[in-house]
């Protein structure tokens, strides 16, 4: 009995420890959560009820709320509270593009439920690449249209559906959001730039500059932008992890020509290990924490040098744009000493044929 308890306390233990905590919402739940609205027919109380036993969460929605509305502040909930299957390596849309493709949603139909002509409203509103604007319009076009085999004509015939919904959109949309560019070295330290000057009392960074960020990123036409604007939910170390990931996937400047740059998969990767290694889940990495990290058995001399270089804020702590500076500055070391290593084999190597054909030569004579 004694055993079997502490075989469940070291597990319980463990799932705590290695939480990764939530950054919206992945490609796997969002599906999940289309299943479970077909399942229940788009029954929000009881979508709403599902939905929070098996993600272990507890929501109950405003009175007076329509059926849009209901769907909005769910999935708002959903993408804003950890989950058990939070998983930054997957595709994803941030807490804040679901918010800002909502609102989209939203300002082109109130009844949850759009048509054929809505959407496409709402495609229009974004400021896609052509290529990814097409596939998206694509995939719309086979939500909404029903092939139907006529057996005595031998004909197809194209029927329009009626509606969909908003998880439909935003799952249509992740099959074909690009994995973006990436991040260099100027876009990170802008990050570090904003967590540092731009907090507000309580720990939230200031909505006003996350708006202003949001429009360099050029996400929706002009007319569209004051969508941009975002209540605060989540404190400053959080909304920074969600916004460096952003900016990886929407970054347009990103070009190797100018230096490095680190691919959307690379920054994935950076926000997993920081997530493990943040062992309280505050959203930033300690002294003791990063000492604690298996793969580099930090001496205490050598985490006092990693502060002092990568802290920017001097506030004790790394935040994730801090640490992403320190992993890719690291990396570029690593590179340039395998580059240098492989630059002194080839002199030597040069060197030995060089005087391999002396030799030769002075045989010959």
């Amino acid at each position: 009995m004694h055993l079997k308890c502490a075989v469940i306390l070291c597990t319980l233990y463990f799932m705590t420890a290695t939480q990764v905590k939530s950054m919206g919402l992945n490609e796997d739940q969002v599906k999940n959560i289309v299943n479970t609205f077909k399942r229940h027919n788009n029954r929000i109380d009881l979508i709403t009820s599902a939905l929070c036993r098996e993600y272990n969460l507890d929501f109950e929605h405003k009175r007076d709320r329509n059926g849009a509305e209901k769907v909005q502040d769910l999935l708002v909930f959903l993408a804003s509270n950890d989950k058990i299957n939070d998983n930054p390596k997957l595709q994803s849309l941030s807490t804040y593009e679901v918010k800002l493709y909502l609102g989209l949603l939203n300002k082109y139909d109130h009844s949850g439920l759009l048509n054929y002509n809505e959407v496409k409203n709402v495609i229009g509103a974004l400021n896609l690449e052509q290529e990814v604007e097409k596939k998206l319009v694509e995939e719309i076009d086979n939500i909404f249209i029903i092939l139907i085999q006529d057996s005595i004509a031998v004909s197809v015939l194209h029927i329009l559906s009626e509606t969909t919904n908003a998880p439909k959109f935003l799952e249509v949309f992740l099959k074909v959001k690009p994995k973006g560019k990436g991040l260099n070295k100027k876009r990170i330290l802008e990050l570090i730039n904003l967590y540092k000057s731009h907090k507000i009392a309580g720990d939230y960074i200031d909505p006003v500059e996350i708006a202003k960020f949001f429009k360099n990123l050029s996400i929706v036409k002009q007319e569209h932008e004051g969508l941009l604007v975002f209540d605060s939910i989540r404190t400053a170390p959080f909304q920074l992890k969600e916004l460096l990931l952003v900016s990886a996937e929407y970054n347009k400047e990103a070009n190797q020509e100018n230096g490095p740059v680190y691919s959307t998969d690379s920054v994935r990767d950076v926000l997993w290990n920081f997530s493990k290694y943040d062992v309280n889940q505050n959203g930033l990495i300690d002294k003791e924490e990063l000492k604690g990290i298996e793969e580099r058995h930090y001496q205490d001399e050598d985490v006092d040098s990693i502060f002092e270089d990568f802290d920017i804020d001097r506030d004790q702590h790394l935040n994730i744009a801090e640490y992403c500076r320190m992993e890719f500055t690291q990396h570029e070391r690593m590179n340039a000493e395998k580059t240098e290593h492989e630059r002194m084999d080839s002199k030597k190597e040069e060197h030995e044929v060089t005087t391999l054909r002396k030799r030769i030569v002075k045989k010959e004579r």
